[in-house]
């Protein structure tokens, strides 16, 4: 917790310290006696000695005031203490850090070479870095490639793409040493979304490329006013998605300062390229001028990668949840009057009176003392209160003297707190600063009045409206500010989303595709294997595996069009990269030249794309169906053939007279005879 202090004499307007005063007095006097507990990384990579010295809070605000060091909106450690005794932040916080940061990263290419469109996009991103170098003033012969130069230049791109990702991959497995870049990345969140801001010390190879990250915790940082000074620095720019170029650029950079032992080690802004004093802050021109200077023992300083939520009054961060600050605090206040009831309870479940009498002196004493200390604390939530009287003697109340004395045992629950205090007031501010964090109450652990439909609804508007777009910052952050700086140009950098899966309907999906013939049946083993059963299930190396289903229901070998020639009367073979090879025809299986790039030939015998395969299996289809229809038409010629046409009955001639004739069939008209 933070004690008023004055402005600090490097402080800029709008730069200025809020009265955090709230924030002090709900923590007491002990915030005036933070635990500073640093660590420092040097060049060499190693750990100096870790500090477990008491520092006074007035003492690490002159020692960051004599540096020149900018004062927080915050304090940062108080900050820290009211997220670790908050009863709404953690859950939020987590949810960030679990959906956001820890289920891990995959890297995408730039350009898919599976597509169909690769020779097209190739070709255009070509044309692109002929056309920057043409205006750069380079010499450029012709500015359309030719289909020779587009093939080679794939194939080039190809083994690129597969070295510099093994390099990537390595890279970040290899990014932190005591932790996973998983752990770092919560940890970063946490300090974050707890205090607005979180820092990564960069560590650089003899080769001065970034090398590995260290973790330095929010409250142990300052910020030094921007410089004056412009500085001009080469920045990675994309030219095509094959190519990146260098731009010259200017930039004002900042110095970052840690308190270690009392004491201050400065850092610079990732991307400084000027040797810097980690000990004094102090530029210099060469390492031999550090070193005259300082001593031989002086050592440049490494570079500050920040993170921060932005805030518009400040250079430092501000937690997004620092609108429901009051809210914060109060549902602490409410949860120490609730728990310091068990402890100082001041009405006991019951008293015994005794009527009849008076009370002595010492009767009074014991209520008190009772009072005072029996009756507190949960060992004595269920003791009574005994009150002794002394029979009254004669000549007492009003001369009457009765000597009779009643006991009666009076409960005084009613007095008593029956329940917890302020549970709406406390429900009500846990919902307020889910909101300030757009979390759903489900994802908050909070899962009352929720059915399938609605838990649905709440994780797809938490992807969309919330981890998404932090998920798709982070990584785009990553990738501009540290693999562009590493020379990774095919690749981008993702990083994973939660999987919400329902193994039942994947199931249904994969075969209702599979028996519809848009997925043959080796792919939906393979589908099946990661999305239903999550373990990898055993390949078959059959030819009915790599063609449709009903194909193989028909007693279609897979190697039937091994030509690849397609029936008169059908559809075109599609693109020409489809076609199969000369060579290939009726050299092998079909099957295995499947599997060997059959189809794609064109490509150097890679492996077709799931989308070339279908078209193959669609044309294949069209071919049966013709085929078929052809065999329809020729059993239907040959049942003509095979049955002949009955001969038409012999007609004997019978000659009968005219005169008889009339007598048989009667007189007929003149144009009848």
């Amino acid at each position: 917790m933070r004690t008023p202090v004055g402005k600090s004499r490097a402080s800029r307007p709008g730069e200025q310290r809020r009265d955090d005063a709230t924030i002090a007095k709900a923590f007491g006097d002990d915030a005036r006696s933070p635990l500073a507990k640093v660590f420092v990384i040097g060049e060499d990579g190693t750990r100096a000695r870790e500090s477990s010295q008491q520092l006074d809070e007035e003492v690490v605000r002159r020692t960051f005031s004599n540096a020149g060091a900018v004062e927080p909106p915050y304090s940062p450690l108080a900050l820290g203490r009211v997220f670790e005794e908050s009863n709404a932040l953690r859950q939020n916080v987590e949810a960030y850090q679990n959906n956001i940061h820890a289920n891990g990263y995959h890297l995408e290419p730039i350009l898919d070479l599976d597509s169909d469109s690769i020779h097209d996009d190739v070709a255009a991103a070509i044309y692109v870095e002929r056309l920057v170098a043409r205006e750069r003033g380079q010499k450029v012969s012709n500015l359309v490639p030719t289909d020779e130069e587009v093939e080679a230049e794939i194939d080039r791109v190809s083994d690129a793409m597969i070295v510099e990702k093994f390099r990537v991959a390595s890279f970040i497995d290899a990014c932190t040493v005591k932790e996973t870049f998983i752990e770092l990345r919560k940890k970063t969140c946490q300090d974050r979304e707890a205090t607005g801001n979180s820092y990564w010390e960069v560590l650089r190879d003899r080769a001065d490329r970034v090398a590995q990250f260290e973790f330095v915790p929010s409250h142990q940082v300052r910020l030094l006013p921007q410089g004056s000074e412009f500085v001009e620095i080469s920045m990675p720019v994309r030219v095509s998605p094959l190519a990146m170029g260098l731009q010259k650029v200017k930039v004002r950079f900042r110095r970052y300062a840690q308190i270690v032992d009392a004491s201050v080690v400065f850092f610079k802004e990732l991307g400084d390229p000027r040797l810097m004093s980690r000990k004094t802050g102090r530029y210099y021109s060469t390492v031999d001028a550090l070193r005259r200077a300082e001593g031989k023992d002086a050592q440049h300083a490494t570079e500050i990668l920040h993170w921060r939520i932005h805030s518009p009054s400040s250079s430092y961060g501000i937690p997004r949840w620092s609108g429901q600050m009051l809210a914060v605090l109060g549902n602490r206040s409410a949860e120490e009057v609730n728990y310091l009831y068990f402890e100082n309870k001041g009405v006991p479940p019951m008293a015994l009176l005794v009527s009849g009498g008076r009370l002595s002196e010492d009767s009074v004493q014991k209520v008190t003392d009772f009072i005072d200390t029996e009756i507190k604390g949960k060992k004595n939530f269920h003791k009574i209160l005994v009150i002794e009287a002394e029979p009254m003697g004669p000549g007492e109340m009003d001369g009457l003297a009765t000597g009779r004395m009643k006991i009666q045992l009076v409960p005084l629950t009613q007095a008593q707190q029956a329940d917890a205090l302020f549970q709406k007031y406390d429900e009500r501010n846990i919902d307020k600063v889910g909101m300030s964090f757009r979390m759903p109450r489900m994802l908050r652990g909070d899962v009352r009045d929720f059915n399938r439909a609605t838990a649905d609804a709440a994780l797809t508007f938490a992807e969309a409206q919330v981890f998404g777009p932090e998920r798709q910052a982070f990584d785009d952050a990553f990738q501009q500010k540290i693999l562009a700086g590493l020379g990774v140009r095919y690749w981008k950098f993702r990083s994973n989303a939660v999987q919400i899966r329902d193994p039942q309907q994947l199931a249904t999906i994969i075969a209702d595709l599979t028996n519809a013939g848009v997925l043959v049946p080796a792919d939906g083993r393979s589908l099946a294997s990661e999305l239903v059963f999550n373990h990898p299930l055993p390949r078959i190396d059959a030819d009915w595996a790599y063609q449709p289903v009903r194909l193989t229901q028909v007693g279609v070998p897979f190697d039937t069009q091994r030509d690849g020639e397609i029936p008169e009367g059908t559809v075109s073979p599609g693109p020409p990269h489809l076609k199969p090879s000369a060579a290939a025809a009726g050299a092998a299986p079909a099957s295995k030249a499947y599997r060997a790039g059959r189809y794609g030939g064109q490509r150097m015998g890679r492996i077709m794309s799931r989308k070339e395969r279908l078209v193959v299996a669609a044309h294949d289809l069209l071919a049966l169906r013709s085929e078929l229809a052809r065999a329809e038409g020729d059993a239907a010629v040959a049942e003509l053939k095979k049955g002949a046409v009955e001969k038409e009955p012999e007609v004997e001639v019978i000659r009968v007279p005219l005169a008889k004739m009339k007598d048989l069939v009667g007189e007929q008209p003149a144009a009848a005879e």
